[in-house]
């Protein structure tokens, strides 16, 4: 490890190892005794890694407006509902009557969809 490594510089160098990793085939363990990590470092930029993946696909979600797409529209079939939200993960919100707008608002910002 360099000794003057910035904090940008150690996470694009431990992200690069978290790809070897992934394309090597090896378990976890193996691969950490072959290029000398510390098993408990290892899990902790895989961690890292994974939250940044994350952060990525949500944002390649967004449109080029900075909003994420989502389906508004009326129920139709037997039971009527008068309003309803579906997000692109599937989940569904249904309500008998058209919510106040701060409640839509709110539905719309959830972060965890």
């Amino acid at each position: 490890m360099p000794q003057h490594e910035n904090r940008l510089e150690k996470s694009a160098r431990m992200f690069n190892l978290i790809e070897s990793y992934k394309s090597s085939g090896q378990t976890q363990k193996d691969f950490c005794l072959d290029n000398d990590i510390n098993y408990s470092t290892f899990q902790f930029w895989l961690k890292q890694y994974r939250l940044n993946n994350n952060a990525e696909t949500h944002e390649k979600r967004l449109s080029s407006n900075g909003f994420m797409p989502i389906k508004v529209s009326p129920c139709s079939g037997q039971i009527h509902f008068g309003f309803q939200i579906e997000y692109p993960n599937g989940i569904r919100i249904l309500m008998d009557t058209v919510p106040d707008v701060n409640l839509i608002r709110e539905l719309l910002d959830l972060k965890a969809i």
